[in-house]
C-alpha cells in the first residue's frame, strides 16, 4: 500500500488527535521531540493514520508541513545526527529515495540504527566506572573461560574478548566493544535521564544480543553495575517519575519481581494523591 502523501482524503478529527498525540507522547527537553511510546526494531515510530500504516515523523511532516510529493521522503536533519526517534517538524526535510540511501552509505549504516553522527557512541571507554570490566578481568585471572564469563555476566562473548584482550591508555580507556558502540549510538543522554532511541516495547528499550532481544535498561546495569542476581529484575526509580524507557545506571536498582509491583502500585498511588490535590 502506497505512503500517504497528502491530509486531503484525512477526517478533521483524525488529524486533530495526532497532532494532540505527536504534543503529549514526546520528550522535548532538548533540541529533538522524542517519541516516547513504541518503536520499531528500525528505531522510527508508527502509527495507524487514514487506515494506513505510516511512520510517526512522516505524519509529523504532513501536519506540520503540508503535502509530500509523489516518490519523495521524509528524513532527518536532527542537529546531533538523525535521531529516528525525533518527530519535530523542524528537523524534517524532503528528499528521494536516493538522498536517503546517501544518507544511510555516509552515516555508516547499514540499514538498523547504527551509530549516528552526534550520538555518544565512543571509540573508546571509560572503564572505572564499569563493575563489569572489573568481574571479566577478575574472573579472567582466575582462568575461567570468555564464554563461561560471558554467562555469568549475561553479556555477550565479543564484549567479553574485547575486555579481556583490552590495553588501557594513560587515562584508563580501552577500546569499546562491538556492543557498546551499538549501545550508545542508541541513547540520548539528557541533564537526567539517557534515553533509548531505537526499539521499544512496553515502553521499554529493547536490544538485540545474541540474537535474542534484551532489555537496554539490563544492557545498562550488567555493563555498569555487574550481573543481574538470579530472581532479581531491573526496576527504575527516576526522579521526574519512573521513565521505561531510561538506561541510566543511577536511576536504576534490583528488586524481587514482588517488590517491583508494589513499588509500581505505590508510584501509582502517589500520582492519583497528587493529582487528587
Amino acid at each position: 500500500m502506497p505512503s500517504i502523501t497528502t491530509l486531503r482524503d484525512i477526517p478533521a478529527k483524525i488529524i486533530a488527535w495526532h497532532r494532540e498525540l505527536i504534543e503529549l507522547q514526546t520528550n522535548r527537553e532538548g533540541p529533538c521531540w522524542i517519541w516516547t511510546k513504541s518503536l520499531n526494531w528500525d528505531g522510527y515510530a508508527h502509527t495507524q493514520f487514514g487506515g494506513r500504516s505510516s511512520t510517526v515523523h512522516r505524519v509529523s511532516y504532513l501536519i506540520h508541513k503540508g503535502d509530500i510529493p509523489e516518490g519523495m521522503v521524509v528524513r532527518h536533519c536532527c542537529p546531533g545526527g538523525e535521531n529516528r526517534a525525533c518527530v519535530n517538524p523542524d528537523h524534517l526535510v524532503l528528499g528521494s529515495k536516493a538522498d536517503n540511501a546517501r544518507d544511510t552509505v555516509l552515516r555508516g549504516k547499514g540499514g538498523r540504527g547504527g551509530p549516528k553522527p552526534g550520538s555518544f557512541a565512543p571509540l573508546r571507554i571509560e572503564t572505572a566506572s564499569l563493575a563489569s570490566d572489573a568481574i571479566i578481568c577478575e574472573l579472567g585471572r582466575k582462568r575461567r573461560s570468555p564464554s563461561t564469563i560471558a554467562a555469568r555476566i549475561g553479556l555477550p562473548l565479543e564484549h567479553v574478548v574485547t575486555v579481556l584482550e583490552a590495553i588501557c591508555d594513560s587515562q584508563g580507556r580501552r577500546n569499546a566493544s562491538r556492543l557498546e558502540t551499538r549501545f550508545w549510538s542508541k541513547v540520548n543522554k539528557t541533564d537526567s535521564c539517557w534515553l533509548w532511541t531505537a526499539m521499544i516495547g512496553a515502553g521499554y528499550g529493547r536490544i538485540l544480543v545474541d540474537y535474542r532481544l534484551v532489555g537496554a535498561h539490563q544492557i545498562s546495569w550488567r555493563l555498569h553495575r555487574g550481573p543481574i542476581p538470579h530472581g532479581m529484575v531491573v526496576c527504575h526509580n527516576c526522579p521526574g517519575g519512573d521513565t521505561p524507557h531510561c538506561v541510566n545506571p543511577n536511576h536504576l536498582f534490583l528488586a524481587s519481581q514482588t517488590e517491583n509491583l508494589r513499588d509500581g502500585a505505590r508510584k501509582r498511588l502517589r500520582k492519583l494523591g497528587v493529582a487528587r490535590t
